[in-house]
């Protein structure tokens, strides 16, 4: 049973690792669109169909692993995510199929397949963190998991609401006011990442949560300044990625601070003899080069014969005799 459920977290993991992936290659589409010419675009289609692909192995795979570890529906909130995210890339397709149409334009759709493909990895990294937890996790290591978890829930929701807020024409007292709520919730993202960095401290996995809550500080006062563009959005989905980055790192920690290492016992060391020709491949006798050359053909080949049979002879390690083309007589 309990093979079964750590072969299920394992594919849970994946599927986050997964997930991840796609949503980098599509906020990359989603990058790619700007300013991309008619026969661009029509490859960019090719690509996010490509994902549509993804989404489908990487369903199956989750699938399969809950039907073997008996996993008693704990897929199904990671399975319903995944459903979301297929539609999302289906809208991406269907909006550069015909990007004059009433559905959302090219771009937008492609954000909101980003922040569908990061749910699956946030849905599918939780649930494999609540298996550890019925595992040997200490108490204190399943509450620093659950806070980054929140963290990175945290930053996905203001990915979320910049994505939508960008394709949006909105008055300039509008736009305004929203990007101030915009910049108070990356503030307070910041602001949570700095506090958890503080209690932590410098050592271990999550050294670096205070360069993060640095980028999120700086996150903040751009969206203040009233920017967001897609430099800031690609700014604020590596901050996801990396948050969630830092979970998984904890948890590879955790997993290896488990093993016990032992301390080497005093070993007997006895003498090493040299190896000897046999060993090393080498003949014990042979011929002296010169001798072998004055011979005549005949000669040199019973000569030859003779050292021959002497190495194959066990009994011969005395040495050869000392007449002949070696003895130099």
């Amino acid at each position: 049973m309990q093979e079964r459920a750590e072969a299920f977290q394992r594919a849970l993991e994946q599927t986050s690792q997964d997930a991840l992936s796609l949503a980098r290659r599509q906020g990359e589409i989603r990058e790619a669109m700007q300013g991309a010419a008619p026969e661009q675009m029509a490859s960019l289609r090719g690509e996010a169909a490509g994902l549509e692909a993804g989404i489908r192995n990487m369903a199956e795979t989750l699938s399969i692993a809950a039907q073997t570890s008996q996993a008693g529906g704990g897929e199904r909130p990671v399975s319903e995510a995944m459903g979301q995210a297929m539609g999302a890339v289906e809208q991406v397709v269907a909006s550069l199929d015909n990007p004059s149409g009433r559905s959302l334009a090219p771009q937008a759709a492609a954000e909101q397949a980003v922040d569908a493909l990061n749910q699956v990895a946030m849905q599918s990294l939780a649930a494999a963190q609540q298996l550890s937890q019925g595992g040997s996790s200490s108490p204190s290591a399943e509450e620093v998991q659950q806070q980054l978890e929140q963290l990175a829930q945290e930053q996905a929701d203001v990915n979320n609401q910049a994505s939508q807020m960008m394709p949006m024409q909105l008055t300039p007292q509008a736009q305004q006011q929203q990007m101030e709520q915009l910049a108070d919730q990356q503030q307070q993202v910041a602001s949570d990442v700095g506090q958890m960095s503080n209690q932590e401290g410098e050592d271990g996995a999550l050294g670096d949560l205070e360069a993060l809550a640095q980028e999120a500080e700086a996150l903040a006062r751009e969206l203040a300044g009233g920017r967001l563009d897609p430099e800031t959005r690609e700014r604020q989905e590596r901050l996801f990625h990396r948050l969630l980055d830092a979970g998984r790192s904890l948890e590879k920690e955790e997993f290896s601070e488990e093993r016990e290492s032992e301390v080497a016992g005093l070993v007997e060391r006895g003498e090493v003899a040299p190896l000897g020709p046999d060993a090393l491949g080498l003949l014990r006798f042979r011929p002296d080069a010169e001798a072998l050359r004055r011979l005549p053909p005949a000669a040199r080949a019973l000569v030859l014969r003779y050292f021959e049979r002497l190495n194959g002879d066990p009994s011969s390690a005395g040495g050869p005799p000392a007449t002949g083309p070696g003895g130099g007589r």
